[in-house]
């Protein structure tokens, strides 16, 4: 009896060192799964950072003045162009009203602030608005883009945000309206020449100049 209860008890010591040896590997193996994990996510979070900044910045060096507004008309985001048409600082404009930034001024409905709220409120998902006009608040020919933007984490209960793009396009219209009273040049001395041509007489002469 007595040798058999001290075999017993040697078996039962062998036994439980046997489940602390594999519980203390499987917990190292667990610690080491999880710094695995750890250094995998700490990896995938810095590249994401990193494009993300790499997005910022080639969306901040457009020309474009790009901005993404709630249903509210309020600003979420907007590039630097902002700045560069001293309309506010990039990060001072989140919430505020866009069309107010835009058109501080504007007392009566304008071609934005009807376009905004037609984007708003058509419930069709490729819904596009695009004009090019004369902006005199802004004192500059631009070309409007405004389309509906899907922002899931924006948006938790499904509303809708747009997207606004503005571009100068000054310098293009200018350069057109030149050409065009250039050419209205060209085809007035073109007819007084055709006149001359076939006038008859120094009366007829005067009369095409």
């Amino acid at each position: 009896m007595v040798n058999f209860s001290v075999k017993e008890d040697s078996l039962s010591n062998k036994d439980t060192t046997n489940l602390l040896g594999n519980g203390l590997s499987l917990l190292l193996n667990k610690l080491k799964g999880d710094e695995q994990a750890e250094t995998v996510l700490k990896v995938t979070f810095s590249k994401v950072e990193r494009a993300k900044r790499e997005w910022e910045s080639t969306v901040d060096a457009l020309p474009e003045l790009i901005c993404i507004i709630d249903e509210n008309g309020r600003i979420v985001r907007t590039n630097r162009t902002i700045e560069k048409w001293t309309l506010g600082n990039v990060k001072r404009v989140i919430n505020h009203s866009y069309h107010s930034l835009i058109h501080p001024q504007c007392q009566q409905p304008c071609y934005l602030s009807n376009a905004i709220h037609q984007a708003v409120n058509n419930t069709s998902a490729d819904g596009v608005f695009e004009e090019e006009i004369y902006d005199q608040t802004l004192n500059r020919f631009i070309s409007a883009r405004i389309q509906p933007v899907s922002m899931k984490d924006d948006n938790p209960k499904g509303s809708r945000n747009l997207v606004i793009i503005l571009k100068d396009i000054s310098i293009r219209k200018r350069a057109e309206q030149a050409l065009h009273r250039q050419n209205g040049r060209l085809l007035t001395l073109n007819a007084i020449n055709k006149a001359i041509l076939s006038a008859d007489s120094p009366e007829e002469i005067a009369q095409a100049t």
